[in-house]
């Protein structure tokens, strides 16, 4: 279409990918402040499986699929955007959050992917633009995830991981893992793209308690390897103990370490 060309020639195009579920309506994309911009959203329900489109820069994919990252895959390949930014249905973004990003990956060139900032998000990297690296990757959130959609191409979200499945979450941690893996550049970048609505609800974490701490060393082995995992689970113990403070970091670290040494993700298609 003539706009999309017009559009490319101002610049980059950026598509923002909503995963939610049940949706009836396009409600979702002004709550989030996006009127204006070009959107992707992924809506798993139990009844559709349709495309609707409100307008030239905004769809809706109705799919019965079950799972986040399924949902996060489905949205990339929905997408034409040389750029995607990664959402979920409990922000509201900051005005012109597309140009925001574009203005980044103008900057930023060479950048694969781009982390940024929520508002109300703790900062963990001390406010200053820096490569991330191995270890970094453990502390971003799926919130503040975009890349180049073509630079992602041989990666994708890991369906064996995020909501909707037995292993809660870490899927935004492996998909980063997997794009360094590729040998893709990653950056953080501290330009405030939304914030999070506080007490929305999570569909995986329900507080720090003896399944969420196994279920992070299970999720930490499969992602990193044996010995990482077990640095992880001594670090996690430690540095999150005004956090676990109903549990006992020993109690925490024990939970982690029978988690790791259960090394089952992945593995349960091979059984009979």
């Amino acid at each position: 279409m003539n706009l999309y060309v017009k559009k490319r020639e101002n610049g980059m195009k950026v598509d923002v990918l909503i995963s939610c579920m049940n949706q009836t309506d396009f409600t979702i994309i002004d709550k989030s402040n996006l009127s204006q911009a070009h959107v992707v959203v992924v809506n798993q329900n139990k009844e559709s499986n349709s495309v609707l489109v409100r307008n030239e820069r905004q769809k809706m994919v109705n799919t019965t699929t079950k799972g986040l990252s399924v949902s996060r895959n489905m949205a990339v390949g929905h997408s034409d955007a040389d750029i995607c930014l990664i959402a979920d249905d409990d922000e509201i973004f900051v005005n012109n959050v597309c140009d925001v990003v574009r203005s980044a990956y103008e900057k930023y060139i060479d950048a694969d992917v781009i982390i940024f900032k929520i508002a109300n998000f703790r900062e963990k990297f001390h406010g200053k633009t820096r490569k991330l690296k191995k270890i970094d990757l453990l502390k971003v959130s799926s919130q503040q995830i975009s890349f180049k959609r073509d630079s992602i191409k041989n990666v994708q979200f890991d369906i064996n991981l995020g909501a909707g499945t037995p292993n809660g979450a870490g899927e935004e941690n492996k998909f980063l893992l997997d794009c360094k893996k590729q040998g893709l550049k990653i950056l953080y970048v501290p330009l405030v793209i939304a914030e999070v609505v506080e007490n929305s609800g999570s569909t995986w974490f329900d507080g720090y308690n003896e399944h969420y701490f196994f279920n992070r060393g299970r999720t930490t082995r499969y992602i990193y390897g044996f010995a990482f995992s077990l640095i992880y689970a001594i670090y996690f113990a430690v540095i999150h103990k005004k956090d676990i403070q109903s549990f006992s970091r020993i109690k925490a670290f024990r939970l982690m370490v029978k988690g790791i040494l259960k090394n089952d993700i992945g593995k349960e298609k091979t059984k009979k």
